[in-house]
């Protein structure tokens, strides 16, 4: 006897069937589940198809299962017997609505109806940033509701990255969910801490890559080599980022000593860097390069072959080697700290001294309480002091995140051609770039940056 079912009840059966097989430990009964594995098996392509979609299901009749095993456990006078019984529902829903998707993706013939009307989630989408940042939550409110909107100014970079098949775009159907819709601002939402957040995240498709029809497994990361120096690898994060919003693709990205060497040696400064590196959402994994056979896609210094090189800014050089907008988007995220909000922050080196600049000004518009050195050395702030004549107050950073931190805190940074710049950069930070005449390709390729990235000057 053969009984159609959808697409959706297959795979849910293949999905329950599995967890039996991690669940039960009786051998025999072991060898019966996977006979009905077997049978299922033309299942396995929209497994492998819809590979996020299925592991969600997993987790789902997992949590019915666990909960399942509590509730025969304990009796109807339980405390505890309504919540987990009311839970178990929700999941239930939860699994209907992923069988849905399988259903709508795969054109299944034969679709599951519910009796009870749908519900459904407006979400508010501010900005591009917001959306990057908060995939998981996309994904967890659209297995809590039925039916998901979005209002955005952003509607047609959502629609070409997301296609879960409950998401509504059309204006004239959203209306018709008008009376029963909950709204949600994504800025302020997060995941209850009784879920896995990780198990609702996973690498955006987007619409290039659909082509094909339907939705290829997630799509691999981008490998990337970079190297020193520190700024110039800080820059270089930017085509990372850049990729990210392009393809949808995040970076597993190997530090070296290629391109230049970092002042404090490879593994230091790998060892400093990675709480704030591997925390931006374009970040895969973070690593040290050790094997010449890893296999690389893109050359975070290839950029040093570039002819513009010494000649154009660094957004031209950028776009040239890498075609990418360079600096578009803000590419680093950090920590806020109250203790340096008010504070005019200031880094400069005596190898790249910026002789262009006059600091005296800053009297004229700052109070000493204001105005703060910062350096990993007193050596600078030495020279700063006898360069200018200007006793100034004087903060040494022990870690690149305590320096991110200030950076992104004070009220402006004014910096020369160093890292802290770049951090500055990265960061969109209201800041002020010290050019020096005695490079000149140094100076060209930090000059006219403002007309590309946001919140920069060169004079106060």
């Amino acid at each position: 006897m053969k009984i159609e079912v959808s697409v959706g009840e297959a795979i849910d059966k293949l999905s329950i069937l599995e967890l039996k097989l991690i669940k039960i430990p009786d051998e025999n009964k072991k060898r019966e589940i996977q006979k009905e594995i077997n049978v299922l098996n033309e299942c396995q392509e929209y497994k492998q198809k819809y590979d996020f979609y299925y592991n969600l299901l997993m987790y789902v009749n997992e949590r019915i299962w666990d909960m399942t095993d509590v509730i025969k456990s304990i009796n109807i006078e339980d405390p505890n017997f309504a919540s987990i019984s009311n839970n178990i529902f929700e999941f239930n829903q939860k699994r209907f609505r992923i069988k849905n998707w399988f259903n709508l993706l795969c054109e299944s013939n034969i679709k599951e109806q519910k009796s009870y009307a749908s519900n459904c989630c407006n979400i508010v989408v501010e900005n591009e940033n917001t959306f990057f940042n908060k995939l998981p939550e996309i994904n967890y409110l659209s297995l809590e509701y039925d039916v998901i909107t979005f209002e955005s100014p952003i509607t047609n970079i959502i629609q070409d990255f997301l296609k879960i098949p409950t998401i509504i775009y059309e204006t004239e159907i959203k209306e018709h969910f008008y009376d029963k819709t909950i709204v949600v601002n994504l800025t302020d939402f997060v995941i209850p801490n009784n879920e896995k957040t990780e198990i609702y995240s996973f690498t955006p498709i987007p619409v290039t890559y659909l082509a094909g029809g339907g939705l290829p497994p997630s799509l691999p990361p981008i490998t990337y080599l970079a190297g020193g120096r520190l700024g110039d690898f800080i820059n270089s994060l930017s085509v990372i980022n850049e990729k990210f919003y392009e393809t949808g693709r995040k970076g597993v990205v190997y530090l070296s000593d290629r391109g230049d060497h970092f002042s404090n040696g490879l593994v230091n400064t790998y060892n400093d860097i990675y709480p704030i590196i591997i925390n931006q959402p374009y970040i895969q994994d973070f690593k040290i390069f050790e094997h010449d056979n890893e296999p690389i896609d893109i050359g975070l210094s290839c950029w040093r072959n570039s002819s513009l090189l010494n000649h154009q800014n660094w957004y031209y050089i950028y776009k040239q080697t890498y075609n990418v907008k360079w600096g578009k988007r803000q590419w680093l995220n950090c920590s806020i700290e109250d203790e340096w909000k008010n504070k005019i922050v200031i880094n400069t080196t005596s190898y790249r001294w910026p002789s262009n600049f006059n600091f005296n000004l800053l009297r004229d518009f700052y109070s000493d309480d204001e105005l703060l050195f910062i350096a990993a050395s007193k050596h600078e702030h030495n020279f700063f002091e006898t360069k200018t004549n200007i006793k100034i107050n004087y903060h040494e950073f022990k870690s690149f995140s305590e320096l991110c931190t200030i950076i992104n805190s004070c009220k402006l940074f004014i910096g020369g051609l160093s890292a802290p710049l770049s951090i500055a950069h990265s960061l969109h930070k209201n800041r002020i770039c010290c050019l020096f005449d005695e490079c000149v390709g140094d100076a060209n390729m930090a000059k006219n940056l403002d007309q590309f990235i946001p919140q920069l000057r060169y004079s106060l």
